[in-house]
């Protein structure tokens, strides 16, 4: 409850920070924002407009928020859109030819092999392990509620987030390996949007950035860990239903050979 003279705009107890648009800005300020924020960087015409056009010479990049065209280019006319140079250039280091970076017959085979798993009826299966990795970061947040400290919410929702894969998608994965997957991926994920930014630019691939070195690291560790996974899942009988065990399982339709790790890994 607040009093009749409180200014909900201004209230930080119920609008907390949030990101502010820029209006105008020139290339150099948007690579530096984007480099610190890819977010912060979207112009203000990307929340107004279902098209907004946005030009990395020699190629043009369209923005998107509109739920007609978001479907149009990820269900309809898939196939239309490819997966371009960026994206390959920003996951391969960790993902290969996975789910998000393969494309054609490639895709095709893998995305079947994975689709049961994301079916309402089995997704609802996960909703324990959800619902559990949430009560227990609400619960760490209310033991420190009144000490008055500022907590950095986005590395604890990454950690709630790691929590409900370490009991669904990577289920059997023993904690020392958990911990590194962790760690690895978050080495990873932290300097990509320098990766992004040279991608877009063009900037060679061997050019240094800060935190490259760790980022190509965590990838490879990342790869390893997980490999580790797919070796232990593999030598069981029962290989289970998550979405490991199928892509264990999977057939493909025309050979009837099964995943390499290799690619089992990507995914």
């Amino acid at each position: 409850m607040t009093s009749p003279g409180t200014d909900h705009a201004t209230d930080p107890a119920l609008y907390p920070p949030a990101i502010v648009p820029p209006v105008s800005q020139g290339r150099v300020r948007q690579i530096l924002r984007f480099i610190r924020n890819p977010i912060a960087a979207l112009p203000l015409a990307v929340y107004e407009q279902r098209l907004v056009r946005d030009s990395y010479q020699p190629e043009r990049y369209i923005w998107t928020a509109d739920a007609e065209h978001i479907a149009q280019v990820l269900l309809e006319d898939a196939g239309k859109f490819l997966k371009t140079p960026v994206d390959k250039r920003i996951f391969k280091p960790a993902i290969g030819q996975g789910i998000l970076t393969s494309e054609g017959a490639i895709w095709r085979w893998h995305r079947k092999a994975a689709a049961p798993l994301f079916r309402h009826g089995e997704l609802l299966q996960y909703v324990p392990a959800m619902t559990d990795a949430a009560r227990r970061q609400v619960a760490t947040w209310r033991s420190i509620s009144n000490s008055g400290a500022m907590r950095a919410v986005d590395h604890d929702m990454t950690s709630v987030t790691f929590d409900v894969i370490s009991n669904t998608i990577l289920a059997g994965c023993g904690p020392g390996d958990s911990a590194v997957i962790k760690r690895s991926g978050e080495a990873f994920l932290d300097p990509i949007s320098w990766e992004i930014v040279y991608a877009l630019l063009h900037v060679p691939g061997w050019m240094p950035f800060p935190g490259k070195r760790r980022m190509l690291r965590g990838a490879a560790t990342l790869r390893e860990a997980v490999g580790r996974l797919v070796t232990t899942r593999r030598a069981e009988s029962d290989h289970g239903g998550d979405i490991l065990g199928r892509l264990l399982d999977a057939r493909h339709p025309e050979t009837g050979k099964g995943m390499p790790d290799d690619e089992i890994i990507d995914n």
